[in-house]
């Protein structure tokens, strides 16, 4: 449908999955959740969005995608030694890192949170501090400008530096199943192919839960 002349584009894909554990939660159980009375198989949006990003990096043209990561100092670093491979490591880190502080990206200290950044920001930020360019805004102007295809199309939350926010495109939910599942345990072994003659035992046993949806 179009609204004030923006376009919505709305997708729904139904997929069969045989008995798996698509998603785990915290204790290594399939998630689920409860939807229209009864219990559903759930695989969270943020693990579809993984996938996505992962099939434009095997399967598109596109060069500047994103790279969601605590390491970001080092993201840039290696940046830094592409511009000029005479600065060593140690350095473009050092450099790096306070391009970084200043743009707000980060605080002094290790990263705290995963941040998303493109390709093309990176370089950009990479020649700053190359250049040693040090002035906040227009740093964050480098750090905003050309966001990879990932980036534009699920968006980036700083929860420090609103400035550097980017609104998503697009918007990804939760994927339950058209059906109630009953969470069931598979148990398994696994035999030791060197283990002595006498031992008939498993060398591994135990049970993992799946579900069907």
């Amino acid at each position: 449908m179009t609204t004030e002349q923006r376009l919505f584009l709305d997708i729904h894909a139904i997929q069969t999955l045989p008995p798996s554990n698509m998603n785990r939660d915290d204790t290594g159980s399939p998630k689920t959740a409860q939807y229209g009375g009864v219990r559903r198989s759930r695989v969270s949006s943020q693990a579809w969005k993984k996938a996505m990003r992962e099939y434009f990096n095997t399967h598109g043209d596109q060069s500047n995608v994103g790279i969601r990561t605590k390491e970001i100092v080092r993201y840039v670093a290696d940046k830094i030694v592409e511009l000029d491979s005479s600065i060593s490591i140690e350095d473009a880190l050092e450099k790096a890192d306070k391009v970084l502080i200043a743009s707000g990206i980060k605080k002094k200290g290790e990263v705290k949170a995963l941040y998303f950044m493109g390709d093309s920001q990176a370089k950009k930020l990479a020649q700053a501090a190359y250049d040693n360019i040090t002035h906040k805004k227009e740093l964050q102007k480098l750090a905003n400008a050309d966001p990879a295809i990932d980036i534009a199309l699920f968006g980036r939350m700083v929860a420090e530096d609103p400035t550097l926010n980017e609104d998503s495109s697009s918007q990804v939910a939760h994927a339950i199943s058209t059906h109630a599942v009953q969470t069931e345990f598979d148990f398994f072994t696994a035999v030791d192919d060197l283990a002595p003659e006498d031992n008939a035992g498993a060398g591994m046993l135990g049970t993992v839960e799946f579900n069907s949806s």
